[in-house]
């Protein structure tokens, strides 16, 4: 009765997300006619001539490659970043009350506000765009690392010093551990900032990426380009989802079993 009553809930969860797609998809159909959006199949017909054809003096896939690389350097940079500013604001009263004012104080400025900055200060070159990445991304972590390690349950603090760890035990063994969830957040979050800094970047500074791809589209007057890389972009998305979920199921079991 119960593996039924999962695979009917399972049909109609697919059936609605199949409503919701093919809404979605008229509803485009009907924005386009007599409009410069472009219909939805002139976007797919224009992603698979992508394909075949040289963009800015590179193939589609080395575009998509380079893209995938530097999300992947910048998100994993701002992950560690994110983590080690983090555990220095939670776990060091002193540290926390030198850095946090400063944090605070630039937290809400967007990473992007930083480009122009960043050009002047590095130069237009890969490192970067790399920089770009890291500055839109960390702060999540950071502020998710901070709060997971400030709200440790109290009763694994009482019980680590019941059975007498120092206090490197204590962050190592208890605190840390029982932060895992509010990081693994964190880089949830991160892991979409680093979409949309990649995009960016490679807007203003690269001349490689599928965000050059959309600028040189955009000068060209080419809005079928421009819809046919967002496809590529929703799929390197999907993908990288796809990953951190299964990262996410391995680092932090407990949360998969409380869904189900």
């Amino acid at each position: 009765m119960k593996q039924q009553q999962e695979l009917l809930k399972k049909i109609g969860y697919f059936l609605l997300s199949a409503f919701g797609i093919a809404a979605f998809v008229i509803i485009w159909h009907c924005a386009s006619v007599d409009s410069m959006i472009p219909s939805p199949w002139a976007a797919v017909q224009e992603a698979f001539a992508m394909l075949h054809k040289k963009l800015a003096r590179y193939t589609l896939i080395e575009h998509i490659l380079t893209s995938l690389t530097r999300i992947t350097v910048g998100f994993l940079l701002a992950t560690l970043l994110g983590i080690v500013l983090g555990l220095v604001m939670g776990w060091n009263p002193l540290l926390r009350a030198i850095i946090k004012p400063i944090f605070d104080i630039f937290r809400p400025v967007p990473g992007l506000a930083w480009i122009p900055l960043f050009i002047i200060w590095i130069g237009i070159n890969e490192t970067t765009n790399i920089v770009i990445i890291v500055a839109g991304a960390f702060i999540p972590v950071a502020m998710n690392t901070y709060h997971g390690i400030t709200n440790v349950d109290p009763l694994l603090v009482d019980a680590g010093k019941a059975l007498g760890a120092n206090s490197s035990q204590m962050l190592w063994n208890v605190v840390l551990p029982d932060s895992v969830p509010a990081i693994v957040a964190g880089m949830k979050t991160s892991l979409g900032s680093s979409w949309m800094a990649v995009v960016a970047s490679e807007v203003i500074v690269a001349r490689k990426g599928l965000g050059f791809i959309i600028l040189s589209a955009m000068e060209n007057q080419n809005f079928t380009m421009v819809v046919a890389t967002m496809f590529f972009i929703a799929g390197g998305c999907a993908i990288y989802n796809y990953i951190f979920t299964q990262l996410e199921r391995v680092l932090c079991p407990w949360e998969h079993l409380k869904e189900k």
